[in-house]
């Protein structure tokens, strides 16, 4: 069962929903009519078809692949692009993988984003340096630089550069969400990078089980753990003393201000390795200070559940994303 928790009432209404500048029916009835369009259309692209689909059947190939956004320590840091074909544009997705900062990469790609191509958005999957090669704030700054490349090459590639949309889940979604909540602060310094002209913010964020108050982690990493995913990103392992200010210095939640963007956060309430109160703190942070946020807290769904990838699962987000490149392609700020 859903539940919805809607401002300033909290009244349940069917997903556990919490939203704040929205609407009930913009995040239920809007959602019902894009998967309807989504349907008709799907037959005429010349897009896989993800439904009913096993995971490790979903491959696609880049439209465009490796892609030089950055460089880090004589380390090309690269992204691939997939744009979707028979169907206007609707925006671009910046998706960040997980894998707790030390493993993955942009090949990893989960279904329910590469679900979106055949709804008309472009994907550039990000690659960003593992915690065994670099500590925070270089990924940070990373992420910083894509969105920035992003633009620059807009033209050249096809891509809607005005309706970017950051996502990813877990150590992903902490990376986009961190590139969602400092928007244009702070400086690239850590990379080298020729596209500082243009802006890094975008113009809407997806969560999935995202770590997002990184001093929340740490006092739960007792007695201390120099190996922790957290501590080897921060790079505090020889320190724990140090730990406390790096891990305010990388977390979301630092960095939240009226300014920052729409978003929406999934989290299951049964995740054993990243408690849903981080996205519950992010969203009560942002409702705090008027920003638009929904939380989907999905019961008894484990990290990384593979329920997220089923339709049901994504109109949610679906729906939210759909309205803010409505939004922003009619001219909306």
């Amino acid at each position: 069962m859903k539940k919805r928790f809607s401002i300033p009432a909290l009244t349940l209404v069917g997903v556990i929903y919490f939203c704040a500048g929205c609407t009930a029916s913009s995040t239920s009835t809007s959602s019902v009519h894009s998967a309807q369009h989504s349907a008709q259309q799907n037959a005429n692209l010349d897009v896989p078809f993800f439904e009913n689909r096993p995971v490790a059947e979903v491959t696609i190939t880049p439209d465009i692949a490796d892609a030089v956004y950055a460089t880090y320590a004589d380390e090309a840091l690269k992204l691939d692009i997939y744009l979707p074909r028979g169907i206007e544009q609707r925006g671009v997705i910046a998706y960040f993988f997980g894998g707790g900062w030390q493993s993955g990469s942009k090949k990893t790609i989960k279904k329910f984003v590469l679900a979106q191509l055949q709804r008309g958005y472009a994907i550039a999957a990000i690659d960003y340096s593992l915690s065994d090669k670099a500590h925070w704030p270089v990924q940070g700054q990373q992420a910083k630089a894509a969105i920035r490349w992003l633009r620059a090459n807009a033209g050249t590639h096809n891509l809607a550069a005005d309706r970017i949309i950051a996502m990813g889940n877990s150590a992903g979604g902490h990376m986009a969400g961190f590139l969602s909540m400092a928007g244009a602060t702070g400086n690239i310094e850590f990379i080298e990078s020729g596209n500082k002209q243009y802006s890094e913010q975008v113009q809407g964020f997806v969560g999935w089980y995202g770590v997002y108050d990184l001093t929340e982690m740490l006092s739960r990493n007792e007695p201390f753990n120099p190996t922790s995913p957290e501590v080897k990103l921060l790079g505090c392992g020889q320190s724990p003393s140090d730990c406390a200010a790096k891990a305010r210095s990388a977390s979301p939640t630092t960095y939240a201000t009226s300014t920052a963007p729409p978003v929406y956060l999934l989290h299951g309430t049964a995740d054993g390795m990243v408690p849903f109160s981080q996205s519950r703190q992010l969203a009560a942070r942002l409702q705090q200070l008027q920003v638009p946020v929904t939380l989907e807290l999905n019961p008894g769904y484990q990290h990384g559940d593979p329920r997220y990838d089923d339709a049901p699962a994504r109109r949610g987000f679906e729906s939210f994303i759909d309205n803010l490149t409505s939004a922003k392609a009619k001219g909306a700020p």
